[in-house]
């Protein structure tokens, strides 16, 4: 079924299969050796639907496939490292291609029905292959970023000759430059990694704000979006970031109001102050591990968002952070919090129960004030501070467990909530203040 030749090192070469079999799983040992390579043409002509080619296989030679007529599925494991010439010419019924991360070099696959085949590839020179040189292939399954790869090259193809002339920039030194203004009317836009010889490292401040763009994609050597960079792009939608991206700067998105989606960079460390205000559309639910800071009002009436986890990273909430995020329903808090600052989350009107972390010290000034739906909160251990209003306008609030005997409980922390709440606790400056607001208290020891 398969003839080879020997190769020093105990490897062969498949050169030719003249079996009948329509489903083939080459093997890696033929006759105690190791296949390490497809022949070309080994493969041609033959009635193969299936084939599976194994990592032991290094190259897989020119026209490997070609005219296989009823062939329909190929997959190639990881190992195979250079894929030649048209190794797929003429199978017009070939549906489904998988490749490994492994290949390294590869030519044109030859005449092929692009739109009826899907790719299955973490391989990033295969992908850009497929959007730049088959750009009618419809099907990309990746979990790379494959929509700013598309981006990339659906621009390229607008603009022949790629000068990125809609873009103004300005050097930062000799090889590094920063995108000082956008010019263009293109609803998708690529920001690229290099423009007349410089790198592209930064999106500048106000580079983009109130121009019509739709969706936006960074590539990755940009490791900074400046202040007011996209601030009132009313007809924004998404963002696709590179993996550099380690700061957004103040008002970076703010009033961005049909933003959807922004897909983070796993370097972020820092959100700056009303990056995201206003965003009303936006609903994201987790960031990247690796940020320090979210800006004050950073979130600010993002009325979309449903569920948020804080990292572990993050020590201090800021002042208004989500304010009157309207339809967040809760937080998970990290470990390590320590201070929620004044207005963190007031106005979040659909938050029913707190359970704050043991590490959590300060709670601000009206931080939880106008949580509507707020009906329990577990204040913890450590807590040494309740600010004014902090609990205040919080309606349909029933029990309060304060855990700890804390140096300061603002005297109004829970004004103007209704009779029925109960406040648990052994504190005598908590005790103090729920009585003067005429507040049930059950005092005994919090364990």
């Amino acid at each position: 079924m398969f003839k080879t030749k020997k190769l020093k090192n105990n490897k062969c070469v498949l050169v030719k299969y003249d079996g009948n079999e329509n489903i083939i799983t080459i093997p890696e040992t033929i006759d105690g050796m190791v296949v390490s390579k497809i022949d070309k043409e080994a493969f041609a002509n033959t009635n193969v639907e299936f084939v599976v080619v194994p990592g032991s296989v290094k190259l897989i030679g020119d026209r490997a496939f070609a005219n296989c007529e009823n062939l329909s599925s190929v997959v190639i494991l990881e190992g195979v490292e250079i894929l030649g010439n048209n190794v797929f010419d003429n199978c017009k019924k070939l549906t489904n291609i998988k490749f490994p991360v492994s290949l390294e070099q590869f030519g044109d696959w030859g005449e092929l029905n692009d739109e009826q085949l899907t790719v299955c590839t973490n391989n990033e020179y295969v992908v850009r292959y497929c959007y730049d040189i088959r750009v009618g292939l419809p099907n990309v399954q990746s979990d790379l970023n494959t929509e700013l790869i598309r981006i990339e090259y659906s621009q390229r193809h607008d603009d022949e000759e790629d000068d990125y002339s809609d873009f103004v920039i300005e050097a930062i030194n000799e090889d590094n430059c920063y995108i000082k203004k956008y010019f263009g009317i293109s609803a998708e836009v690529f920001v690229p990694e290099y423009i007349k010889g410089f790198t592209v490292v930064k999106v500048g401040k106000e580079a983009f704000k109130n121009t019509p763009v739709k969706v936006v994609a960074l590539s990755k050597t940009i490791k900074e979006i400046c202040d007011n960079a996209f601030e009132n792009c009313e007809d924004l939608q998404r963002v696709y970031m590179g993996d550099s991206v380690e700061r957004i700067g103040n008002y970076a998105f703010a009033k961005c109001v049909a933003l959807e989606d922004i897909d983070f960079s796993s370097a972020l460390t820092s959100i700056g102050d009303y990056a995201f205000a206003m965003c009303k559309k936006l609903n994201i639910n987790t960031i990247p591990c690796a940020l320090r800071h979210i800006g004050q009002y950073a979130f600010e009436s993002c009325i979309s968002l449903r569920d948020f986890f804080i990292p572990e990273s993050i020590d201090k909430i800021e002042k208004g952070t989500f304010k009157n995020c309207e339809g967040l329903n809760g937080c998970i808090f990290p470990k390590t919090l320590s201070i929620i600052e004044a207005e963190a989350f007031s106005g979040c009107k659909n938050i029913q129960i707190l359970m704050l972390p043991q590490a959590l010290t300060i709670i601000g000034r009206k931080a939880f004030a106008g949580c509507r739906s707020l009906i329990e909160a577990v204040i913890p251990s450590n807590i040494q501070v309740i600010e004014k209003r902090a609990f205040g306008l919080c309606r349909h609030l029933q029990r309060v467990q304060i855990k700890g005997d804390p140096l300061y409980v603002a005297l109004d922390a829970f004004a103007v909530v209704y009779p029925k709440v109960i406040v648990e606790t052994s504190s005598p400056v908590a005790i103090c203040a729920c009585l003067h607001n005429g507040i049930s208290v059950n005092i005994h020891q919090m364990v």
